[in-house]
């Protein structure tokens, strides 16, 4: 509908009759700022409490991971395949097809990707960590007119 066609329309105003608007504290502004900033580190502090029990328990996996890797790696005969790189060159030249293949069958997967996954969380902890320090020991905003 058109403001125009509407039944209630106030044609006129006298000087009397205008509306009085809201007018807000001064300091409103400053004082929302403020609280906004605080629930910023509150939030911050929340999460490197979080990240950095993610990070303890990754320290913690990573030890018996490297264990298990060490020990798959040694068992697979990876490092047996890619010593024939550096002892017998002629052959490795006439079987280069066959020994990359052996090479990529032999590499312990299942480990490698349990390193990589850690190594991977303690970046992001770390960059998390970094992030959110740099929030919380920000100095404090102070709003006043």
């Amino acid at each position: 509908m058109h403001q125009n066609k509407a039944k209630f329309r106030i044609e006129s105003m006298s000087e009397g009759e205008k509306i009085q608007y809201f007018k807000p504290n001064v300091n409103l502004l400053g004082m929302v700022l403020v609280r906004i900033e605080k629930e910023k580190k509150r939030e911050a502090k929340i999460h490197l409490y979080y990240t950095s029990a993610l990070g303890l328990s990754s320290i913690l996996f990573l030890v018996p991971a490297l264990k298990y890797f060490i020990a798959d790696f040694s068992a697979s005969g990876f490092g047996n395949y890619f010593s024939l790189l550096y002892s017998d060159g002629g052959t490795v030249l006439s079987f280069w097809k066959e020994l990359v293949i052996t090479l990529a069958e032999s590499i312990p997967v299942l480990s490698s990707i349990i390193i990589l996954g850690l190594v991977m969380t303690l970046l992001y902890v770390g960059k998390s960590v970094l992030q959110n320090t740099k929030i919380i020991f920000r100095p404090q905003l102070s709003w006043k007119r």
